[in-house]
């Protein structure tokens, strides 16, 4: 965990560290969540660290650094390909839906990420009402 954090050059947020201390990522079935904007998003999964490439999160980090704000990370995804976003902010680390290829009609080039909860730990709690698999 110390290495992925230096790596990245950032401290990751408590309950995410603690999250991937105890579970390390997951898969997801019907997790769906409804948040006002973008819509229901059905999760899929959630990236831990030395995993296969598509579920990683040195996979995801190296793959889009460039395209998210600094001190932020993708930390999940979407069954339409889009991503889940944490940014770690100065006094609080609220998660985003990333809709980077444009599914959704609201998403253009000036909007196409969404506050689906104000920290990682409230996300945990809207996927875990839904089946966990």
């Amino acid at each position: 965990m110390d290495d992925f954090e230096k790596a990245i050059g950032f401290s990751l947020p408590r309950d995410y560290r603690d999250f991937l201390i105890h579970k390390n990522g997951g898969v997801f079935s019907n997790a769906l969540i409804n948040p006002e904007k973008p819509g229901e998003l059905l999760i899929d999964c959630l990236f831990g660290l030395g995993l296969p490439d598509q579920l990683s999160l040195q996979f995801w980090y190296d793959e889009l650094k460039n395209d998210i704000p600094s001190n932020s990370l993708i930390v999940g995804s979407d069954a339409g390909g889009g991503f889940l976003l944490l940014c770690i902010e100065e006094d609080s680390s609220p998660v985003y839906y990333y809709d980077h290829s444009y599914l959704f009609q609201s998403s253009n080039d000036d909007q196409n990420t969404y506050l689906i909860s104000k920290s990682f730990s409230e996300l945990l709690m809207q996927l875990t009402r839904t089946n966990v698999a």
